[in-house]
């Protein structure tokens, strides 16, 4: 008989990393408009600070990825 390989999961399969990193990176940057919007004085300053380095990551990895996914499935 033989073996049937495990169901992965389609939130897992239907998305690349890639992708997945551009958009936790594009919701963060709507997060920090609205931190902005928000009269929270420096605790939003504080929390933009923070959020800023963390997009820039997700957006340079993310398109890192993509377009290394792009390339080699040609």
């Amino acid at each position: 008989m033989a073996d049937v390989p495990a169901k992965r999961s389609r939130s897992l399969t239907r998305f690349g990393t890639g992708p997945g990193l551009l958009g936790v990176g594009g919701v963060l940057f709507l997060v920090t408009r609205v931190i902005v919007w928000l009269p929270l004085g420096f605790v939003g300053s504080w929390i933009n600070g923070f959020l800023w380095p963390v997009i820039l990551l997700c957006v340079l990895a993310g398109g890192f990825l993509t377009w290394r996914g792009a390339r080699g499935s040609d």
